[in-house]
């Protein structure tokens, strides 16, 4: 809500009509139900909140500005495809809660993933869908399927204990589908699966394949 208030008056101020957010479809579910209520760590980045927002600014502050998320229509496994096209930004890009409050207190652009975060676990899991493993490992400076302390988080992420981690990460069935392809990269590149794919199976991955042209009519997206 700060950035899209923040957005509406810089908008004003500038004369822009169009604010264009890079929130996900992922962010819509949920991590827990709670008295009734479904908790969401991520709920200011739904659609529902977008559209909430959205409604009252053009009733009430700017009738001429437009708000809307760019990858709402997509999965973050989605957006990983999408990404891995772009590899001159493989060292350059972070999202690890640790690595950018170092790179913001050392002023280090450099700064690294901590590897032992949800987030870290996750965005290891969806790169290595579709990268070399070698090409994840260099990103991260480790290989996360080889940290044994790492499973009980992944099992999170799964969905196969506890809650989904309250993190900005992806649903379950995401991760389920990016360790089946995990697995698949790691045979196409003739290398030993990694202890993490030897103690989940991640073949129940193959129900969610449907995921990577996955479309939904829910976004605001202009033409």
């Amino acid at each position: 809500s700060v950035y899209i208030f923040s957005a509406v008056l810089a908008a004003q101020i500038h004369g822009f009509t169009h604010i264009a957010f890079s929130n996900e479809r992922s962010a819509n579910s949920g991590n827990v139900e709670y008295l009734g209520e479904e908790i969401n760590h991520q709920y200011s980045k739904s659609f529902d909140f977008e559209k909430s927002c959205h409604d009252y600014i053009q009733k009430y502050v700017a009738p001429n500005v437009y708000v809307f998320s760019l990858l709402r229509h997509l999965y973050e496994i989605q957006i990983a495809q999408k990404f891995i096209d772009y590899p001159k930004y493989f060292q350059h890009f972070l999202s690890c809660n640790k690595g950018l409050k170092q790179a913001t207190n050392s002023n280090d652009s450099h700064a690294a993933w901590c590897g032992a975060c949800a987030k870290c676990a996750f965005v290891y899991a969806i790169l290595s869908a579709f990268l070399d493993p070698q090409k994840v490992q260099a990103i991260f400076g480790k290989n996360l399927f080889e940290d044994a302390a790492l499973l009980p988080l992944f099992e999170e992420l799964l969905g196969l204990r506890n809650i989904k981690p309250f993190d900005c990460v992806g649903i379950p069935e995401e991760v389920w589908l990016a360790l089946y392809l995990a697995q698949k990269q790691h045979e196409k590149a003739a290398q030993p699966l990694p202890l993490l794919l030897k103690k989940i199976n991640p073949e129940k991955g193959t129900q969610y394949m449907s995921l990577l042209e996955a479309k939904t009519h829910e976004h605001l997206i202009p033409k």
